[in-house]
């Protein structure tokens, strides 16, 4: 199943391209896997307007499959910010959403 993280298909059509570890005094990283349909807003796009603040993408892929677009990000969570508002926000969005290095989950 592509919609969810740790699967085989999900890793082989969706994985990150390989970037320097970013996670700094600036902020820590939360992965997400979004699955976009009929022009709905991306979940981190939502949750950075409903939160007032910018969540720069540091790594990314989008690939459509069979009309369903799905966008798996690394996303830098700017303090004060905490990784685990974050990503509660994005499960909230129906996102599947972990901290950068914790086991994905939804």
């Amino acid at each position: 199943m592509v919609a969810g993280f740790g699967s085989q298909l999900s890793e082989l059509l969706l994985a990150l391209p390989p970037t320097a570890d970013v996670a700094t005094a600036d902020g820590s990283t939360v992965e997400v896997l979004d699955t976009i349909t009929d022009g709905a807003t991306p979940a981190l796009t939502a949750l950075g307007r409903e939160l007032g603040v910018d969540l720069p993408v540091v790594a990314g892929t989008v690939e459509t499959l069979g009309g369903v677009t799905f966008a798996r990000h690394r996303a830098l969570v700017p303090p004060p910010l905490r990784p685990d508002e974050v990503v509660a926000g994005l499960r909230r969005l129906g996102a599947s959403a972990a901290r950068t290095g914790d086991e994905v989950a939804q």
